[in-house]
Parts: C-alpha cells; sequence; structure tokens
C-alpha cells in the first residue's frame, strides 16, 4: 500500500511539472511562381527546376513551397529500346526553399531546384529516366510563400 501510494505521489508530481509544449504552425502568403528552367533527367536524373518567385504579399517572406502534381505516361522508351510500363502519378510534390527574405513586390530566381516527392513520413528526391519521353505532364497545385512568426 505505501508503495503505491508513493507511486502516485510520484506520478501527481510529475504530471502538476510537465508543460504543454506548443508548436507553431507556418503562416502562409500569395506568391506568384514562375518557371525560367525545367530540366528532366539532368543532374543526378533529378527532376529540377528554375523558379522564379514573386512575392505578391505585404510581408517578407522567410520561405516558400511549391506543390505539383506530376504524371508519368502508361508507356516510355528507355533509350528507345524497350517499352516500359508504367504508371504512376505523384499527387503532391514538392519544390520548396527557407532561410531566406524576399521582401513585398520583389522577386528572386532560384536555379536547379530538385523535385520532392511528399508522403506522410518523409520527403525524398523524384529520380528520371534520362528520356524526354519520362514525363507526361505536371502541373502547379499550389504557390505559398511563408512568413516568419518571430
Amino acid at each position: 500500500m505505501f508503495k503505491k501510494t508513493i507511486q502516485l505521489i510520484t506520478l501527481g508530481l510529475f504530471l502538476v511539472g510537465c508543460k504543454t509544449i506548443e508548436i507553431e504552425q507556418p503562416i502562409f502568403v500569395d506568391i506568384n511562381g514562375i518557371v525560367r528552367g525545367h530540366n528532366i533527367g539532368g543532374y543526378d536524373s533529378l527532376m529540377t527546376t528554375d523558379w522564379e518567385i514573386v512575392n505578391i504579399s505585404e510581408y517578407t517572406i522567410t520561405g516558400w513551397e511549391i506543390e505539383v502534381e506530376v504524371v508519368f505516361p502508361d508507356t516510355f522508351y528507355v533509350n528507345g529500346v524497350e517499352p516500359v510500363e508504367i504508371n504512376d502519378t505523384i499527387p503532391s510534390a514538392l519544390y520548396f526553399q527557407h532561410e531566406i527574405d524576399i521582401s513585398p513586390d520583389s522577386s528572386r530566381l532560384f536555379e536547379n531546384m530538385i523535385l520532392f516527392r511528399q508522403n506522410a513520413e518523409t520527403l525524398f528526391p523524384v529520380f528520371l529516366e534520362t528520356n524526354a519521353k519520362t514525363l507526361r505532364s505536371w502541373k502547379i497545385l499550389e504557390a505559398r510563400g511563408i512568413i516568419d512568426q518571430n
């Protein structure tokens, strides 16, 4: 009985001493993302894009994210030899850059930005064959700037 009382008192002191830590969610603002260059299968067989980011908000942005959808063809030819069957859509892929400063009504060019595939656990690069027929289409779903909350 004494041991259980000590355990309950210890648990009570522990719970009183614990604090809830709140994680700040990012604040997003509108930006324009303009493609200035696009390379499929170039640098390390990654899909890279040059983005001009235009800050159209009234805040200085400290980061940006552009979400895209990528669709691969049902059949494509690797090195023009044999057809490879593939039916893959990446519904949520991401270009991003953080720890920057772009003031309102100004822009900045970001070259060779690597496309990252998103899933619930992590981000990982999108690797492609060095073939112009590898990609059927891609489109921008959302472009957003991030502002510092401090």
